[in-house]
């Protein structure tokens, strides 16, 4: 039998043309591989979890142009709080504990990708010092609210044990701290230079800082200037509230003072701004042209609204080289831009 075209027909059937014989190849379905494209790999380093597209060679793991999660593995059904993302090219030793990273770190939050590390060079790193004595590092200058951390040790903590719905990043080094306009003596400001930093981070955008706080800080018009001064921050939503308390060296006009600043009432800045600076002042001061001193409380009053000058009130008593001395039990003035109003004493 032939088709009309001349062609035989190959075997038949039942009388039915032989269907054409199929490739003897199978298409392999992949599924794991289609599951870890699907379900980050979850690879754990204890007390490490790190969750990505993490391929196995031998006893590494890899990552390669891929982003990897860093946190403490659950322990009590609670979900996966990752603290860190790895994003770049991440090989994780199983046998040695040892990751070896290329690209940049950042925090994990909601709100914010906070970049604290980055490297051109695969860089090793030991995980048990992640989670212990600290990893030391060259990081990149965060922005911590208004201060800026520049970390050289980091580590990730569980400060309860147990379940890790409180693990937090920390850090250690040296920051600055910087608000308002340093340069123009009418408005609040400060570049401190900050030493002994240790700062805590949240996935949340929240955390606390301590340090010791060097520089000068202007308040309406005048320069306080402090050395070594303790230092407090808290961390919410990215936004800052920091204190500074201890000794300030004040100059007002041409006197320079001394200024206590105690733990009831601390310097605070909010968000950039100066919101309270009330000290102990006491120290030579000239009154009416005449060389004299003053011991009393300083407030700084924020200014009321557009156009408006902040200024600082003084309360206390004080003596004065006019003609003779004189001794005021009651003495009040008011500094704005770095001059005197409303003298009052008697």
């Amino acid at each position: 039998m032939k088709f009309n075209d001349g062609r035989p027909l190959k075997s038949t059937r039942n009388g039915r043309p032989a269907k054409k014989p199929t490739s003897s190849r199978r298409c392999s379905l992949g599924v794991e591989a289609l599951e870890t494209r699907i379900n980050p790999t979850d690879l754990v380093i204890s007390p490490l979890l790190f969750r990505g597209d993490l391929v196995a060679d031998g006893d590494f793991w890899k990552a390669i142009g891929k982003p990897v999660d860093v946190g403490f593995q659950p322990t009590q059904g609670e979900a996966f709080r990752k603290l860190v993302r790895l994003d770049g090219d991440s090989i994780i030793n199983s046998l040695n504990g040892s990751l070896q990273f290329r690209g940049r770190a950042t925090f994990s939050g909601a709100q914010a990708q906070v970049e604290f590390f980055r490297t051109s060079s695969l860089t090793t790193f030991d995980i048990q010092d992640m989670v212990g004595q600290g990893q030391s590092l060259t990081g990149q200058p965060l922005a911590w609210g208004d201060l800026a951390i520049q970390p050289t040790t980091f580590s990730l903590d569980n400060p309860d044990g147990g379940s890790t719905i409180d693990t937090r990043v920390l850090l250690a080094g040296s920051g600055w701290l910087s608000f308002g306009d340093a340069t123009n003596g009418t408005k609040p400001g400060a570049p401190f230079s900050l030493t002994e930093v240790k700062a805590s981070i949240t996935p949340e955008g929240t955390g606390q800082t301590s340090a010791l706080a060097t520089g000068d800080l202007w308040a309406s018009g005048t320069k306080w200037n402090f050395s070594n001064s303790t230092l407090a921050s808290t961390l919410e939503n990215w936004q800052s509230t920091t204190t500074i308390l201890g000794h300030a060296a004040v100059t007002i006009r041409t006197d320079i003072l001394d200024a206590t600043i105690s733990d009831a009432t601390p310097i605070e800045i909010t968000r950039g701004t100066l919101t309270r600076l009330e000290a102990s002042l006491k120290g030579p001061f000239t009154i009416a042209g005449y060389p004299g001193t003053v011991d009393g409380t300083i407030v700084y009053t924020m200014p009321s609204g557009s156009g408006s000058r902040s200024s600082l009130a003084f309360q206390g008593s004080g003596t004065s080289e006019i003609l003779s001395k004189l001794t005021y039990t009651q003495l009040a003035f008011t500094v704005v831009d770095n001059a005197l109003t409303d003298f009052t004493s008697a």
